[in-house]
C-alpha cells in the first residue's frame, strides 16, 4: 500500500532532494526560541520511512541548517551531529548508540548520554507524495 504523510507530520518536515526529512518524534525543525529537549522514549518508525544514513549533502542541508529542538541529530549508525542549535553545526560529535525494539527506536539513555538532547533523523523511502 502507498504510505501517507499526515498534515501534522508534513508540518514537521524539511524537504530535500524530493524526500521528506523529520525526527522520529516529528519535532518541528525550526522552533528557534524553545528550550532544547530530546527523544527519550521508544518511538515507532512509521511505514514508508527509514533511518537516515550518513550522507554529506544531508548533513549540510538538513542537519546543519535546522535546530530540530535539540543539540544533536542522530543518524542510522549512531553518528551524532550538531544541529544549528549546537556549538559546531554540521560537525560530528560522537557515536550515540540507538536502542531498538522491533520497529521502535530511541537514543540510548545510558550513563551521561541521558544529559544530552538528541533526536533520530528519518526520511521517506520514496519521493514525497504531493501535499
Amino acid at each position: 500500500k502507498p504510505f501517507a504523510v499526515t498534515p501534522e507530520q508534513r508540518a514537521a518536515t524539511v524537504e530535500f532532494q524530493d524526500r521528506l526529512y523529520a525526527t522520529l518524534d516529528f519535532h518541528p525543525p525550526d522552533g528557534a526560541i524553545e528550550e532544547l529537549s530530546g527523544q527519550t522514549q521508544l518511538k515507532l518508525l512509521p511505514e514508508g520511512w527509514e533511518l537516515v544514513p550518513k550522507e554529506p549533502p544531508v548533513i549540510e542541508e538538513v542537519v546543519r541548517n535546522h535546530g530540530w529542538g535539540a543539540t544533536f541529530i542522530i543518524l542510522s549508525q549512531g553518528e551524532a551531529y550538531w544541529t544549528s542549535r549546537g556549538q559546531k553545526p554540521g560537525r560530528i560529535q560522537m557515536i550515540w548508540d540507538l536502542e531498538r525494539s522491533g520497529r521502535m527506536y530511541r537514543p540510548s539513555q545510558r550513563g551521561s548520554l541521558r544529559n544530552h538532547k538528541g533526536r533520530i533523523l528519518i526520511r521517506t523511502i520514496e519521493p514525497a507524495p504531493p501535499a
